[in-house]
């Protein structure tokens, strides 16, 4: 077939002249010559890239390796400028991340990182339309906060994760009561199942009628994270410590599961705490026997071997609503003078105020003067009026 240059119509081979247009069409030789020709030119071409690329290539790899340990060392003050530029842009970016907790994992989190989160989200309003009890003035303190890895009393927890608890304390002057504070549930705590769910507690939250802690939320970690502002969250990491007690040899330290289970080991332990902090109580010191005489609205008459003692433990009632630990004030009565029967406060051996002295602050000052052994050579008798 022969085209026609002019309308594109296909004419017979032999046709000299266009069937459609009559336009004079070449003849099928010199086509033929053309396209020899076009081919020719194209190999030639062709060939003289291919020489051109090859001697190229000879080129700089000879000057490559005669330069090669100039270029390892050296780097141009335009590249460096380059990464500079992108380093910078990276960090830009990062800096703009939503607090890096959009995309933050529980991973990526440390331990203090990780109390501090779940700080963080107690404090918060929840679903329960408030915030936790107790966890509000843990983290608005402003002050450290020591976090006790502990399994101490474990066991009444609805929830105890793996028998681990993790109590949140204030750090402060009496850090050994505040330890044994946040060991017996007076401050707020939480544990971890295996699954990453976080039970919080608040403080001492009795089931009524039982002996078990109810949780006051249980939420998943990666919840946790996904709701945190992890800005705030690493300015409160840096004020958290973190102290395993798991390990301490709890065989000789009491309880106040143990004083409330043992009405004679509660009057043991508040006994000797009278004898070491009160000039009055001194007088029990190594007596062979002390009558505890149970008198009546709350009141206990601490004797002597039945000597005839005016030493007195009164026992200052709080309600479990409180959620304090019990009260008591240690005193005597003037025998054989005007007003006897005026309760009046013993005298202090180091002459601070110790009007008022609660459970807790007794069973820290019995655990840290020798434990449940320093109360075994106290012979106590219990009568009832």
């Amino acid at each position: 077939m022969k085209k026609c240059p002019k309308c594109g119509y296909k004419n017979a081979i032999d046709a000299n002249f266009c069937s459609k247009c009559s336009e004079k069409l070449e003849s099928t030789t010199r086509q033929l010559k053309v396209k020899k020709s076009r081919r020719v030119t194209f190999v030639i071409l062709a060939l003289v890239v291919l020489v051109i690329i090859n001697l190229s290539a000879i080129f700089f790899l000879n000057r490559g390796d005669s330069n090669k340990q100039g270029h390892d060392v050296a780097e141009t003050s335009t590249s460096k400028e380059a990464k500079k530029k992108s380093s910078n842009k990276k960090d830009k970016v990062a800096e703009n991340s939503s607090d890096s907790s959009r995309n933050l994992t529980v991973n990526d989190l440390t331990p203090a990182q990780m109390a501090a989160a779940i700080i963080y989200y107690g404090t918060q309003d929840t679903d329960l339309n408030k915030p936790m009890e107790g966890w509000v003035d843990s983290y608005e303190s402003g002050g450290n906060i020591t976090i006790y890895v502990t399994r101490n009393d474990n066991s009444k927890l609805a929830r105890p994760g793996q028998n681990v608890r993790y109590a949140v304390a204030k750090a402060g002057d009496e850090g050994a009561v505040m330890k044994t504070m946040a060991e017996n549930y007076y401050t707020p705590s939480y544990t971890i199942d295996t699954d990453g769910t976080i039970n919080y507690y608040g403080l001492y939250p009795l089931e009524p009628g039982t002996n078990i802690v109810k949780t006051t939320k249980s939420i998943k970690l990666t919840d946790v994270v996904k709701y945190i502002d992890m800005s705030k969250v690493d300015l409160l990491a840096e004020r958290i410590d973190i102290q395993d007690v798991r390990n301490e040899n709890t065989g000789n330290l009491i309880t106040e599961e143990d004083v409330n289970n043992s009405e004679l080991l509660r009057y043991k332990a508040l006994v000797f705490y009278g004898i070491k902090n009160f000039k009055q109580f001194k007088i029990l010191s190594g007596a062979p026997k002390i009558l505890v005489v149970e008198a009546g609205d709350s009141k206990v008459n601490v004797v002597p071997d039945q000597a005839g003692g005016t030493l007195q433990i009164y026992h200052m009632y709080t309600s479990p609503d409180l959620k304090t630990p019990e009260r008591y004030s240690f005193g005597y009565h003037e025998v054989g003078k005007e007003n006897a029967d005026d309760f009046i406060m013993a005298t202090s051996n180091d002459g601070k105020d110790k009007q008022i002295i609660n459970i807790i602050e007794v069973i820290t000052f019995v655990n840290e003067n020798g434990g449940r052994s320093a109360l075994d050579g106290i012979n106590i008798a219990i009568y009832s009026r």
